[in-house]
């Protein structure tokens, strides 16, 4: 092993390090929304899967499957603690509408394209059951109940 790798290996696991916090923290934020999202909606006989989860700033969309039904979560973090703002169709997926609905334009650059490249790795039959969904539901409070 010469130097310089030594010297490269050292820095590459610095960075890691450097970088584990902020990494732990998307992962812990993908938790508690997806924790949310099955305490809110989860049925003993019809089960929510929540995938994906993308994340940018003080926002989050989660797509969301139950029996046949899907749709999208749009969240909003306030004051640390992850709250559903509305339930919506496919339209969550273009960056206008995101800002539509609230999402500062960097914000909804970002999650539009992240929400795209999740996507693209399900299975389409998975992405087409999310884009079932018809229209927007605001959710008062945090809760309403998924109708399907």
């Amino acid at each position: 092993m010469s130097i310089r790798n030594l010297t490269l290996g050292g820095l590459s696991f610095a960075f890691f390090m450097a970088m584990a916090p902020a990494w732990a923290g998307v992962d812990q934020d993908e938790a508690s929304i997806t924790q949310l999202m099955q305490q809110q909606f989860d049925k003993p006989e019809a089960p929510l899967t929540v995938n994906p989860v993308v994340i940018q700033g003080d926002f989050a969309i989660g797509g969301w499957a139950q029996d046949k039904a899907g749709g999208y979560a749009l969240l909003k973090r306030t004051d640390g603690k992850w709250a559903i703002h509305l339930c919506t169709e496919a339209a969550v997926k273009e960056e206008a509408n995101l800002v539509k609905m609230s999402v500062p334009a960097d914000d909804a650059r970002t999650l539009s394209a992240t929400l795209a490249a999740e996507l693209a790795k399900l299975d389409p039959a998975v992405v087409d059951q999310l884009d079932s969904f018809e229209g927007t539901i605001m959710i008062e409070g945090g809760h309403h109940q998924h109708g399907g």
